[in-house]
């Protein structure tokens, strides 16, 4: 059998088992998904879904999750201090039906620019910064999964974080994400920090705390270049370039930290 023929079958089986522990089910497109209305009502109905004993319900608990996030995003924001830990449980879910819900939720989530550092009435920042930190080592986690249809969610999901959520705890979480011990999670860590670099804003730029963080991680993994994959040391080359450059700028302009 070639490599042909054997990556075929591999995904052949990945597609049954997928079936199988499927059973019963169906995933709705974006597209498809029905309106909510965005009452404590509804929130509540859906909580209990998702808190319930039957898997399915569970599954579809997420369902109403992703309609609520689709037609009211703002007061999906609102609600979300009362939904992370669900959709953070759901991503860990050792049931593949359920983690991949979830993570398709969480590329729905952040398949657009999250303000990180916009503040309420109050003065506190926006419920995606707590969020964004804490579901993206569980998502990076699910990189490694042996299930294609799970581990390429998760891929997408932790490059639509880096993308869209650019915040020194965002950059310091792949930091440290980029240093795991699994080759296959560091790798696709230090990628999304290349994503993640090239979003960094001026004041990113400025905080001298956030800058000598990334660069000290990336330093420590170039110390262990014969540890690490190729394509890993490559990003965090990229990573060294953009960051250096970007300090010289600012630096020349405005004599930071001087």
């Amino acid at each position: 059998m070639d490599n042909k023929d054997a990556e075929m079958k591999q995904e052949e089986e990945a597609k049954t088992q997928e079936v199988v522990e499927d059973a019963g089910i169906e995933y709705t497109l974006q597209a498809d998904l029905q309106e909510i209305e965005p009452t404590d009502e509804a929130a509540t109905k859906i909580i209990d879904k998702i808190n319930s004993e039957d898997w399915k319900q569970q599954f579809y608990g997420f369902n109403d999750l992703r309609s609520f996030y689709k037609y009211h995003p703002k007061e999906f924001e609102t609600y979300l201090p009362k939904f992370k830990e669900l959709i953070k449980e759901g991503v860990d879910d050792l049931r593949s039906s359920i983690c991949r819900n979830s993570l398709i939720l969480v590329n729905e989530v952040f398949s657009t620019a999250k303000d990180l550092t916009e503040k309420n009435e109050n003065g506190d920042i926006t419920p995606y910064d707590d969020f964004a930190v804490e579901v993206l080592p569980l998502v990076c986690k699910k990189v490694a999964d042996d299930k294609e249809f799970l581990s390429s969610k998760a891929v997408s999901a932790s490059e639509l974080i880096a993308q869209h959520c650019t915040s020194r705890r965002i950059t310091e979480s792949l930091c440290e994400l980029s240093d795991s011990k699994s080759i296959v999670i560091g790798s696709q860590a230090s990628n999304a920090l290349r994503i993640n670099s090239l979003r960094m804003d001026e004041e990113q730029i400025k905080n001298k705390d956030n800058i000598e963080k990334l660069l000290r991680v990336i330093s420590e993994d170039l110390g262990k270049q014969y540890q690490i994959s190729s394509p890993n040391k490559m990003n965090i080359v990229f990573c060294t370039v953009v960051v250096v450059y970007s300090c010289q700028y600012v630096f020349r302009i405005e004599n930071l930290w001087l």
